[in-house]
């Protein structure tokens, strides 16, 4: 491909290349054509592609010198699938078309040769300029013509109005006095003026009395005037007039306004009536700093809340202060005082949000439930992150969260939880050790605390569905401990009847479980009716024996998810650690609550799509996975069978470093390795223990061998139970010692052997995969010395088990010849003839085998979300309307009276006396009887939408696959059992249809 550099300006490179260049006589024509390509791309002649010269050729600048490309999308539907490239390849040289013109055509030196073959090239019409080329083109031009005519519109509409032309926008009658910005730049007199902006006192207005426009200074301000309804408790007087008590400061989109502060007096007795300021400003569509107005003077746009909301959820991490700055600006550019106090905004916008939060409840909407998972979840999903930090210098200023215990659980119950699961377990056992599988180091294995001196709160683990819904969490103290897991896993998991737990690392968490729940029953439950799964990206990095006996593809029942569902979850999340990790601990809770609440809420108005994608990408998996199956095993199910059955069977052998209990006396081959290895481990035992009587501690560390003297202490004191295992095999077996320990070292070669040779194949396998990718990267990319690096490290892996498998060998046979690294990486394999298959092969054919039946479970189990989700929402829109119609029959108070601070007070004695709440429930008012039904009939109307909405999706896809004739299952054993879940599945069309 040309060098970029040199696409700027071909013509001008051409003509300065002559200008530097004297024109030189040559006898070949065609080389000096080569030469003056070679020195515009910077390629040579046998190593120029011919994409690179179209691009150098046609990439020439148009009048305005703009150079108009073709993008590569285009250029790859153009080429047609068999002519896209993966990846450049430097090494390969491309022929040129056979309908580009001959050389002999372009033998020429000057420019004009050159010139007629760009044009030929052009005028064959396979190079056109895209569509969206010309449009970019097009809309250049017209903004190129439009901007004078812009420009004198702009200074049109400074110019001052003359009064004897123009008369007032509202009345049409008196001369304007000022424009107003806000009513669409309304020219208005005063009296229309002061009528309109009583009610809206923060429009900014305009005047032109220096020849100019400048805004109105604050002075000028109106304020809120209008009180719905006034009822003096004292002498029952229903007039009243406005007491100046102050300023308001406002804070709105526009930025801040400062406002005369008016308070209600009655006219009788001359009462003031503060409280019912605050319910005149909530009517405004405000929000106060502080519950009590005469505290402060700052009031917030509702409107100004809710844009900070959105700003502060779709853009996680957004700074409050650079927010509040640039309002500060907006106000300071239209001649008002741009300071904004950070505190009342913060705090004002919290209240605002609980207060969205208990709103949302009261129309019926949960973001913390899954609306498909609400009833019998399958699976959740539990991962760490360590990004949502706080530091321990932030403020540590004691405070109750909002939110507490909504989605993160208190700290002080998962505290004792850890109390009681490490009282009873000490972190000395080696299970809390293994942080090792495969070739990888799993930080969330290890079981020691990760904790540092400038942290309180390392991060969260959350459990989450397999819709990317979080659902709860808990906080970090230290590292990625199990029991944080396990409170979720004991706590959660087990109360909401979930049967599969998906992890990261599985592998080691469940042998921590199943060895705590030994001291607590409901532990032991949790361990019983929950079955583990290994998360199947990160399963890539565990062993591939791990993947094979963890792994949730090879787990019945598991279904075709990926157990990586909160990934998508943290890619979100992880932003706003920039902002929590200053705040207190209350308001962290809250502020991530708040997150949760909007990033589910997004994911449960979505969910019908998804599921319906999930759906079509389920049939459309099921025929590409088994066609590539077929084409594997060529359709032969037996053959099939029996890998899968050796593919297992060598993962477990691999799994476990000595035969369990079970396999020790079962077969005689097992008896015979087990004899033989016994054997030879108490020679070694008998050997040592000369070298650990002659020796001792102080001795070895003298002479630097404290962990050989260990070692070997610790094979002689298994010296008497080697000796009782070996008389118990050799009555078993019956025959000489000789005889006996020549037929286990011929089973137990037989079986390192093929071990061996299994790893030997599956790393070779792995090499080739990297290399593939390796080969589609570009030659500075950091991925591509990531994975050189990680092909030369199993390249030396390789060469130490071939040479351990030829020492093994040498074993049995001493003529056995060693094979060779190359040709293994290679993948010629000698102990593998041209018609077997490689393990490599058959554990390819078992995986697409085992995914191939998890998309078989997927199905059936789409479709029971889909009918949950409706029968969720048909439950909610069933209890909305009871509630609708039991407040229509409710007695109400009459009578409108003010209400004292005291009677206030009293009433919030209520069960729950510190959250956003409705007084007076058993006999509210007219008013707040009219709000609860008209938010509930909100709800009712959301919910409605959201039933007809996922009803057109699901029945436009799944009429499309018939959903009718889904087959559940090809088992005879499992007909009754399918024909239930067909007319289920019947049922719910018809009421869907019905509805």
């Amino acid at each position: 491909m040309a060098n970029p550099k040199n696409r700027v300006s071909n013509e001008g490179c051409i003509s300065k290349w002559n200008q530097r260049q004297p024109r030189k006589k040559r006898d070949d024509d065609d080389n000096d054509f080569d030469s003056t390509i070679q020195k515009l791309t910077g390629e040579s002649s046998a190593n120029r592609k011919v994409r690179g010269i179209v691009d150098v050729i046609l990439n020439t600048p148009d009048d305005d010198g703009i150079v108009h490309r073709t993008s590569a999308k285009r250029r790859k539907q153009q080429a047609g699938p068999s002519q896209r490239r993966k990846a450049p390849d430097p090494h390969r040289n491309d022929p040129f078309p056979e309908n580009l013109p001959a050389d002999d055509a372009l033998s020429g030196h000057p420019e004009l040769e050159l010139r007629e073959f760009i044009n030929e090239l052009a005028s064959s019409g396979e190079y056109e300029v895209s569509p969206w080329e010309n449009r970019q083109k097009g809309l250049d031009t017209e903004w190129c013509e439009a901007r004078s005519r812009i420009m004198t519109s702009v200074v049109n509409a400074n110019a001052p109005p003359s009064e004897d032309d123009v008369h007032c926008y509202a009345c049409d009658k008196r001369p304007p006095t000022l424009r107003c910005v806000d009513c669409n730049f309304s020219l208005l007199c005063h009296e229309c003026d002061m009528i309109i902006h009583t009610v809206n006192p923060c429009h900014d207005r305009q005047s032109w009395q220096k020849g100019y426009f400048e805004f109105l200074p604050q002075e000028y301000l109106y304020t809120f005037t209008r009180y719905t309804r006034f009822n003096c408790i004292k002498c029952n007087c229903q007039e009243y007039t406005l007491v100046n008590n102050g300023a308001y400061i406002v804070v709105t989109i526009k930025g801040r306004f400062d406002l005369p502060r008016l308070v209600p007096a009655c006219t009788n007795c001359n009462k003031w009536y503060p409280q019912l300021e605050l319910q005149n400003i909530l009517h405004a569509g405000l929000w106060p700093g502080h519950p009590d107005l005469s505290k402060t003077s700052y009031i917030f746009e509702q409107r100004l809340l809710q844009m900070w909301y959105h700003i502060m959820t779709n853009f996680p991490g957004a700074s409050l202060h650079g927010f509040l700055g640039a309002l500060g600006q907006i106000s300071d550019l239209h001649g008002r005082k741009r300071t904004i106090n950070h505190t009342s905004f913060s705090r004002a916008y919290r209240e605002y949000s609980f207060m969205e939060v208990e709103k949302e409840l009261v129309k019926g909407r949960n973001n913390m439930v899954c609306p498909s998972c609400s009833t019998d979840q399958l699976m959740c999903h539990i991962d760490g992150i360590h990004k949502l930090y706080r530091y321990k210098n932030a403020s540590q200023a004691k405070g109750t969260s909002y939110h507490g215990g909504r989605f993160i659980a208190l700290d002080s119950d998962v505290t004792a939880h850890l109390d009681s699961v490490y009282k009873a377990h000490p972190t000395k056992s080696a299970l809390y050790k293994d942080i090792y599988c495969g070739d990888s180091k799993w930080k969330a294995a290890r079981q020691s605390s990760s904790k540092t001196d400038t942290l309180e709160e390392t991060g969260l683990v959350v459990a989450g569905c397999r819709h990317a819904i979080a659902q709860k969490a808990v906080n970090m103290f230290a590292g990625e401990l199990y029991a944080y897991s396990h409170y979720l896993h004991v706590n959660f998991l087990l109360e909401h009847g979930i049967q599969y737990i998906w992890q990261d690392v599985v592998c080691k968490y469940w042998p921590w479980a199943q060895k705590v729940a030994t001291s607590n029953p409901v532990w032991m439950d949790a361990v019983k009716q929950i079955k583990p799964a290994l998360s199947v990206m990160h399963a890539k990095a565990h062993s591939w024996h791990c993947q094979v006996c963890w792994g949730g593809r090879y787990r019945d029942g598991a279904g075709a998810g990926s157990g990586e569902d909160m990934e998508q979850f943290f890619s979100y999340f992880s932003r706003i650690g920039n902002t929590t990790k200053h705040m207190t601990s209350a308001r962290r809770i809250d502020t991530i609550t708040d997150h949760v609440l909007y990033w589910n809420g997004r994911k449960i108005r979505a969910l019908p799509e998804i599921l319906c994608k999930r759906y079509q990408r389920m049939q459309k998996s099921i025929g590409e996975t088994q066609a590539k199956l077929d084409e594997i095993t060529g359709m032969d199910n037996k053959k099939l069978s029996i890998w899968k059955s050796e593919v297992i069977m060598a993962a477990k052998d691999a799994a476990t470093c000595r035969p369990s209990t079970k396999q020790r006396h079962g077969s005689r081959e097992q008896q015979l390795k087990r004899f033989f290895v016994v054997t030879y481990q108490l020679k070694e035992a008998t050997m040592l223990n000369k070298f650990v009587v002659s020796g001792s501690d102080g001795i070895s560390s003298l002479v630097g061998s404290e962990e050989l003297f260990q070692l070997a202490r610790k094979r002689t004191t298994k010296e008497k139970d080697l000796e009782r295992e070996r008389d118990t095999l050799k009555k078993s077996l019956e025959g000489s010692t000789a005889s006996l320990l020549d037929m286990g070292r011929k089973e137990r070669c037989k079986s390192v052997v093929s071990a061996l040779q299994c790893d030997i194949e599956l790393t070779v396998n792995s090499v080739h995969q990297k290399h593939l990718a390796y080969k589609g990267l570009a030659d500075a990319s950091k991925r591509r010395n990531k994975l050189g690096a990680q092909m030369e490290r199993e390249k030396k892996k390789i060469g130490i088990m071939l040479d351990k498998l030829h020492q093994v060998q040498m074993v049995t046979n001493k003529s056995a010849r060693k094979c060779c690294l190359d040709d293994v990486v290679k993948g010629n394999f000698p102990w593998r003839s041209q018609a077997s298959a490689s393990f490599s092969q058959k554990r390819k054919a078992t995986d697409l085998l085992m995914f191939s039946k998890r998309l078989e479970e997927e199905a059936p189990y789409l479709i029971k979300e889909m009918k949950t989700f409706i029968t969720y929402y048909r439950e909610i829109q069933k209890s909305l309307e009871g509630e609708i119609d039991s407040l229509s029959k409710r007695p109400l108070q009459t009578e409108y009276k003010c209400v004292n601070d005291s009677e206030v007070d009293a009433d919030k004695e209520l069960e729950e006396p510190h959250r956003y709440i409705v007084l007076n429930k058993a006999n509210p008012g007219h008013a707040t009887n009219r709000g609860l039904i008209g938010l509930k009939q909100a709800g009712l109307a959301e919910v409605k939408s959201q039933i007809a909405w996922a009803l057109s999706c699901f029945r436009e896809v799944l009429s499309a696959d018939g959903w009718r004739t889904v087959n559940f299952g090809d088992d005879e054993e499992e007909e009754e059992s399918d024909t239930e879940e067909d007319n289920e599945q019947e049922e719910f069309v018809l009421d869907c249809e019905a509805y």
